[in-house]
């Protein structure tokens, strides 16, 4: 057994010890303490097969994912919660991008609210800041191409709008975009910024304040 995937399993809580996996792995799994007001359960009475989890497990490591840690949560139950040494449930972590997850949750909550549809162009939101003569591609850039990072851009924009003292909004839209929008990924901060900025122009509140009776108080 790979040492990284042994260390994950000496960590990990499958479920109550996953019925499937106790016979195999008996010794190097245990419970741990569940988070918060969540509860722990067998993968089996969610759903989940415990032997998919270990499937998942193995591909991870023979892929060198380097996964630190791992849950899995299936109606408000953790049927699989660990970590891989040398990280631990109480070690402070650095995370990069959370802020991406939270945006696009923004945009879904101003979406069920009826503020605004993925399919709604993101011109719409900014008439002052589009150029005078602006790129083909920009009239067909959606809320959606912002979302899954497919604008059409072929850099990140987050540089160039961090550079100048232009306004993002109007720095982004008078980038020059190399593809067809939906047609051509690429993991750009920018894009994020501009899901931020239409919450903002359409609530007038930050991401942080709309989402704090909304989600995060909830949590």
């Amino acid at each position: 057994m790979p040492v990284q995937r042994r260390e994950f399993l000496k960590n990990a809580a499958i479920g109550l010890a996953g019925l499937s996996l106790a016979p195999i792995f008996s010794e190097t799994l245990f419970a741990i303490p569940p988070a918060a007001a969540l509860t722990h359960s067998l993968p089996e009475e969610q759903g989940i097969l415990s032997a998919s989890i270990l499937e998942f497990i193995n591909a991870a490591e023979k892929n060198n994912l380097q996964l630190h840690s791992l849950m899995i949560v299936r109606n408000g139950k953790i049927v699989t919660q660990g970590w891989w040494d040398p990280y631990k449930p109480d070690l402070k972590h650095v995370l990069h991008s959370l802020s991406k997850s939270f945006t696009s949750t923004a945009i879904g909550f101003a979406v069920s609210e009826g503020l605004l549809s993925v399919e709604d162009k993101v011109i719409k939101f900014f008439p002052g800041d589009v150029p005078s003569a602006p790129n083909p591609h920009l009239d067909e850039m959606q809320v959606k191409h912002l979302l899954t990072m497919t604008t059409g851009h072929d850099a990140d924009t987050s540089g160039p709008m961090r550079k100048g003292t232009e306004v993002w909004t109007k720095v982004f839209l008078s980038t020059p975009i190399a593809h067809q929008p939906g047609t051509y990924f690429l993991y750009d901060t920018g894009a994020t910024y501009m899901l931020s900025a239409i919450i903002t122009k359409l609530t007038g509140k930050t991401v942080l304040e709309y989402l704090t009776p909304r989600l995060f108080t909830p949590l």
